[in-house]
């Protein structure tokens, strides 16, 4: 059955973002309310169909930390005069930070009775553009260090501190069940550690998920540094599981099982063999490996 619907009121909404020649950022806002019938106790007089009732324009200007430097908002279309009072207010909101907590902020500042509900209806898609025009030089920002907190971080699922893409993109933020232990070496300080002991150059291996590796032995002492996923090995009736920042140490000859997470498992491992207690020196007094 086909319903037919009648037009009565629309609402349009366009937000643009821009890079300034100055190194700010604009974000350009309008808002406008129509309807599609005449109305006749429209305050001030008559609206025709299609006439704005609202038309609220707003300028923003913040820099590339997300600090508002300036912000200019005008009331083109209005019901009341003192309507372009409520929107000159907004310029009140200069110096304020556009991150997590804005909304907030705003209202701390300038409050609703002395504001425009549509302009500040705004306020919060107009901080999101601002940040997508901005992405750009925040990506720059990451690549040189990912040191600086996201922006982004916990604001929605896909920036959780939890999940997959800040474990990968920021580990440093990461705050999932994974996460290394605060005395974790660092992969410069684990290879340093190889070298220092004696070890083998460092490789990066991999095991497939669920996997499983029967008791065996190595006949070389082990060092290995989990990077992601995570293995539970078994020696002697007692097992332990590693997970990414964990040193895996065995001692040649040592048997021993492995399982692998659902996850798999990564490591940069480094190998130390031992010299057998019979071994002779050669003449130029190195002992053979």
């Amino acid at each position: 059955m086909t319903i037919e619907r009648t037009p009565l009121h629309n609402r349009t909404i366009t937000l643009e973002g821009f890079a300034r020649s100055d190194g700010l950022f604009d974000v350009d806002a309008r808002l406008t309310d129509n309807k599609h019938y005449r109305m006749n106790n429209w305050p001030g007089g008559v609206l025709d169909a299609g006439e704005f009732m609202h038309d609220m324009v707003v300028t923003m200007t913040v820099d590339a930390e997300g600090v508002i430097r300036d912000m200019k908002a005008r009331a083109d279309s209005h019901p009341h005069a003192v309507c372009q009072q409520g929107a000159a207010n907004f310029s009140q909101l200069i110096g304020l930070s556009i991150r997590k907590g804005f909304l907030k902020a705003v209202s701390e500042r300038l409050e609703q009775r002395d504001s425009c509900t549509h302009i500040r209806e705004m306020l919060q898609q107009m901080a999101t553009v601002a940040f997508q025009s901005m992405r750009e030089a925040r990506q720059k920002s990451y690549g040189v260090a990912k040191v600086s907190k996201p922006v982004l971080l916990d604001s929605c699922k896909a920036w959780a501190s939890d999940g997959e893409w800040v474990k990968v993109g920021f580990p440093s933020f990461y705050s999932g069940p994974d996460k290394p232990s605060a005395d974790a070496p660092g992969r410069g300080r684990f290879e340093e550690r190889l070298r220092q002991e004696g070890y083998s150059e460092p490789e990066i291996r991999r095991a497939a998920p669920n996997g499983f590796n029967d008791t065996h032995t190595h006949d070389f002492d082990v060092l290995a540094l989990v990077l992601s996923g995570e293995v539970t090995i078994t020696c002697a009736g007692v097992s332990r599981t590693y997970r990414p920042g964990d040193l895996v140490s065995l001692d040649a000859g040592l048997p021993h099982t492995e399982q692998f997470g659902p996850a798999g498992y990564k490591f940069m491992i480094g190998r130390r063999h031992r010299v057998p207690a019979d071994a002779v020196p050669c003449a130029s007094s190195s002992v053979a490996r």
